[in-house]
């Protein structure tokens, strides 16, 4: 618990009402980043629009306090100035080319594209990078905590009752559900039948599905993992990993063995040669047990009515795509990929593929989008680009096309693709590959 107070405290403890600001924006911006993941009470109405502009607001205020501290680059600036007029041409292209600029929804995911490489390039500027991801770390460390709580105390052992209902429209029909809950701070949304017959309730926490939760967790796992200078907090690790497995998630698992067996590689870089041959042995055997288990999951989810919908996903979606490699099918090619989908989904229509969905909408012109920003993780340094494809793999395999989580990674990515480290621009550039 110390360890997870530790950056609040030296935050605070500055002075200032300065401190308590930039601390309350963090944590407020994380939070934020957090439910805006499809958490339930953000999906009752319009809530999704008011949230991601709110999100938008939080942003702007924080740019211009930070600003206010620091000199940003001309370099950076200029860089900014064509990279918002690329995304803006994009978006118009798009937007002409398929009849439809998908609302005040779809302008505003491209506004919060063009705000966070600059806010990330002034956290990297004023020295708060590492204290903005231990912020949301320890947002989804308090998600997953309160969720192993209701979760075992509630579904697994029956010791308390649900006691509240929320409204829920991510059912993959045109219709809502009432989904009983805990308290307000945990609900009940999906089970899994498991081999052998059992049928057991996954762990969603305050989200309409385990996937999306697991999207949440993994990430906040690879950014305490791969993504900070600060030391590693193992028990934060363990606890995030423990909470994954009872999403049920086959690639939230995945993901999590995966970028353990890397962290244990990577921490046997300054070791003896004896002890680098021991864990490379280790390595190799992790790496073997994790195709092993990914092999069998990946079995049982394409058995289950889950797994089915998933193929029948990346079937649909690469039709789509087909219709126009170039520029897709439009922001409002959802229907397109609709139309594609099996029968034996009986309504079930919701989407499950990032990749496809942004290959649908917008084919590659909108791919570049996200794919240009990548190239910036060519200059960090290992550890970072491994935590970067770990995520790269959720993110694929997860929808999450619009979510204002997912714009950080590809916004650091841009921030580290332009940047002028050489110069010492940033102070928070100790990740970033020497040459």
């Amino acid at each position: 618990m110390r360890g997870y107070l530790d950056p609040m405290r030296k935050a605070c403890s500055s002075g200032g009402s300065r401190s308590w600001v930039l601390v309350l924006g963090l944590y407020v911006l994380s939070l934020l980043l957090v439910l805006t993941c499809n958490s339930l009470p953000f999906l009752i109405g319009n809530r999704q629009d008011m949230a991601l502009a709110c999100v938008s607001c939080v942003e702007l205020a924080m740019i211009l306090a930070l600003w206010r501290r620091v000199a940003v680059p001309r370099r950076f600036l200029q860089w900014m100035i064509v990279w918002t007029a690329v995304l803006f041409a994009i978006y118009g292209v798009i937007g002409i080319a398929g009849g439809s600029f998908g609302g005040k929804r779809m302008f505003c995911v491209f506004l919060l594209m063009t705000l966070f490489p600059l806010l990330m390039e002034l956290f990297s500027l004023t020295g708060n990078r590492d204290f903005f991801f231990r912020s949301y770390v320890n947002v989804v460390v308090l998600f997953a905590a309160l969720s192993l709580v209701f979760w075992l105390a509630g579904p697994v052992f029956g010791v308390i009752g649900t006691n509240c209902y929320i409204e829920n429209s991510w059912t993959g029909t045109e219709y809502n559900v009432m989904t009983p809950g805990y308290f307000g701070v945990h609900y009940v949304t999906q089970m899994l039948q498991i081999p052998g017959g059992a049928i057991v309730v996954r762990n969603t926490g305050l989200f309409a599905e385990a996937p999306m939760y697991s999207l949440v967790l993994a990430t906040a796992f690879v950014v305490e993992a791969f993504f900070m200078t600060r030391k590693t907090r193992l028990p934060i690790l363990l606890l995030l990993a423990v909470t994954v497995v009872t999403t049920f998630s086959t690639t939230g698992m995945v993901a999590i063995l995966i970028a353990s067996a890397c962290l244990l590689l990577l921490s046997s870089e300054n070791k003896s040669k004896h002890f680098r041959v021991l864990v490379s042995l280790i390595f190799v055997l992790v790496l073997a047990f994790v195709l092993l288990i990914s092999q069998q999951l990946v079995e049982v989810k394409l058995g289950s009515g889950s797994g089915g919908v998933r193929a029948d996903d990346i079937r649909a979606g690469l039709k789509a795509w087909g219709n126009d490699y170039l520029l897709g099918n439009g922001f409002g090619g959802q229907e397109t990929v609709k139309s594609y989908m099996s029968s034996f989904r009986a309504g079930n229509t919701g989407f499950s593929n990032t990749l496809l969905d942004v290959l649908a909408k917008g084919g590659v012109v909108y791919l570049l989008v996200y794919l240009i920003p990548a190239l910036g993780y060519l200059r960090a340094d290992w550890r970072m680009r491994i935590g970067f494809l770990v995520f790269l793999f959720v993110w694929i395999l997860t929808i999450s096309t619009n979510l204002p989580l997912t714009f950080v990674f590809f916004s650091l990515g841009f921030v580290l693709l332009v940047g002028d480290f050489s110069e010492g621009e940033t102070k928070d550039d100790s990740l970033v590959q020497r040459s």
